[in-house]
């Protein structure tokens, strides 16, 4: 239902990829599915151009999937299979693979938000989107054991809404649509 809604809502736009902003990405999954939509045989609808994820172990799996994205189906290399298999190390399959390692590693980014300066994700944000205008936000849920909002059932709404909005999104606002 949500991905028919978001075929109307783009429709002007089905020549264009649209490009996905992903915050509190985790290991990407929400990502993954955005990306992997297609219409027919035509070209995904979605692409990730910037991921942000805290968590050391999650931002790996963030830029091995980005690293993984790079190649078409067809073209995906061995080498990525023997990494999953544990044959080779990510550094050597990165190695073979330089100019889809810096890409991955544009894409998916290691920072936290609201401890990272608003300027900083701005500039990131702009620059993974090279000048597009129309875009969509996404954004993984917080997990329960790390929610501030969680482990705190006694805040008010307005406490709660200043807790869970980093300060950026004042920026994003005018810009999302």
């Amino acid at each position: 239902m949500v991905f028919r809604f978001l075929f109307t809502l783009f429709e002007p736009m089905k020549n264009d990829i649209i490009p996905i902003i992903d915050l509190f990405a985790g290991p990407g999954g929400l990502g993954e599915g955005f990306s992997a939509l297609k219409r027919n045989n035509d070209p995904p609808v979605f692409k990730i151009c910037l991921s942000i994820e805290k968590e050391p172990e999650a931002h790996k799996t963030l830029e091995l999937r980005s690293f993984f994205r790079q190649f078409s189906a067809k073209t995906v290399p061995a080498e990525y299979y023997m990494h999953l298999r544990g044959e080779i190390s990510r550094t050597q399959l990165f190695k073979k693979y330089p100019h889809e390692a810096e890409l991955a590693s544009q894409e998916a980014w290691r920072a936290t938000l609201g401890e990272t300066s608003s300027e900083e994700v701005d500039a990131r944000i702009e620059k993974s989107l090279c000048g597009k205008k129309t875009w969509v936000l996404i954004g993984g849920p917080p997990c329960q054991a790390y929610s501030v909002i969680g482990r705190s059932r006694r805040l008010t709404l307005r406490e709660a809404a200043r807790l869970q909005a980093p300060p950026f999104m004042d920026a994003l606002n005018s810009r999302t649509i």
